[in-house]
């Protein structure tokens, strides 16, 4: 079978036309942002085709055509659940899709502490009951309309165990393990086959394990106690393979800085908490917010059994030798948002400055107490200020680096 003169001349025309439009990009391309994202000049018309085409490619010009040569017209449904679902996909799906990790590692740390002063000798402290049902609110370990903790504490806790892998309503342990391992699934090419093992066991045995302990009906805290030290060893592997494994390059930088924005916003709202609540002036609620900040040791190593709240903010804000402190979380925040932008050498880029800058902080300022104002109010205000900055910098990253269109100043799904 030979080529006629016609389909000879077509293909022709059409790799000249591949070539020619290759050189003029080529030709076009100055920088990384040209390369990856077009320059960022691609209306949402380009954008949206662009990715439709290479998310569907050759199936949807000869599968789908094929489908209703065969099947009749019944088959046009496939188009019509592809709009649907690409839809729900951008809508739904794209925006949320952020370092897991982290934010699973926060509630199972929040998740034990709180099961551990339930039952321990702190459980008739109303405070320390209420920041803790603050914080099990804030971050949706419990349902909506569950009684406090002050109000009803066995329920309370009950609910804590039931949802710790509830797929519906709260967003506990396991739904946060679901989402890890789907993110990862995202990403599967650049995983290790051990990596990808722990990351699926670590969600299976969780919900199997809690599965089991609802089955009992007797919803046991120190059962639950144990499944989620386990998830916590498994967090800790998986954590482990992410940051020593991976090439250091942006993808890399991107997966810290999503870690550190959740640690700022998660360790600040709680740090404010203790004060709006009063906890931080009981003695259990001193200890919680130390074994939250996972500071314990460290805290009594250096000031033994000392409850004075300027050592604890000390430590816990202002400490740039303990990885869990506000000043270390933002300062390497900083550090890795400038490197994200390849900003010169002791340069900060413009999303690294809007990270309270902790070489401003001072212990005695914090600390101060106006006579006709709320206890510690510049402490409580940078707090305040944290969780803001970790909100815009998540925001920021989602639009610099993950869209590709420019701003259009009109909604894309009116």
């Amino acid at each position: 079978m030979t080529a006629s003169t016609p389909t000879l001349v077509t293909f022709a025309v059409y790799i000249a036309a591949m070539l020619g439009i290759g050189w003029w990009a080529w030709r076009r391309t100055r920088t990384f942002d040209d390369f990856i994202l077009g320059g960022r000049s691609l209306n949402p018309f380009v954008t949206a085709l662009a990715t439709g085409a290479s998310d569907m490619s050759g199936w949807l010009l000869m599968g789908l055509p094929g489908a209703l040569y065969v099947g009749g017209a019944s088959e046009s449904w496939i188009a019509i659940g592809l709009v649907l679902g690409a839809y729900a996909n951008w809508k739904l799906v794209a925006g949320r899709l952020r370092v897991y990790t982290e934010r699973a590692d926060n509630t199972i740390r929040l998740a034990r502490l709180a099961l551990e002063y339930l039952g321990g000798e702190e459980q008739s402290s109303a405070p320390l009951l209420q920041w803790l049902t603050q914080l099990a609110q804030t971050n949706t370990l419990v349902l909506p309309g569950v009684p406090s903790a002050v109000q009803a504490r066995r329920v309370f806790e009950r609910s804590i165990i039931a949802s710790l892998a509830s797929p519906d309503g709260a967003t506990s342990v396991g739904y946060n393990m679901r989402a890890l391992k789907m993110a990862a699934a995202t990403v599967r090419e650049r995983l290790s086959q051990e990596h990808w093992s722990t990351i699926v066991r670590a969600e299976e045995d969780m919900f199997q394990r809690c599965a089991q302990l609802a089955a009992q009906g007797d919803y046991a805290p120190h059962q639950a106690l144990r499944i989620l030290k386990d998830a916590s060893d498994h967090l800790a592997a998986i954590t482990g393979a992410q940051t020593d494994r991976m090439t250091r390059d942006d993808g890399w930088r991107l997966l810290s800085i999503g870690r550190h924005v959740e640690r700022l916003n998660f360790l600040a709202t709680a740090l404010d908490a203790s004060f709006d609540t009063g906890a931080v002036d009981t003695d259990g609620g001193f200890e919680a917010l130390l074994g939250l900040f996972d500071s314990t040791i460290t805290f009594h190593a250096q000031y033994q059994q000392s409850r004075d709240v300027a050592a604890l903010i000390d430590l816990l804000v202002l400490d740039r030798d303990n990885p869990r402190s506000l000043a270390w979380v933002a300062h390497t925040l900083r550090g890795r948002l400038a490197k994200l932008a390849q900003s010169p050498a002791n340069e900060l880029s413009a999303m690294s400055l809007q990270v309270p800058a902790p070489d401003s902080w001072d212990l005695a300022a914090l600390c101060e107490s106006p006579a006709d104002g709320p206890l510690m109010q510049p402490l409580r205000d940078l707090l305040k200020s944290l969780c803001s900055a970790a909100y815009r910098v998540s925001e920021d990253i989602s639009t610099t680096y993950f869209t590709h269109s420019g701003e259009t100043k009109q909604s894309v799904g009116t």
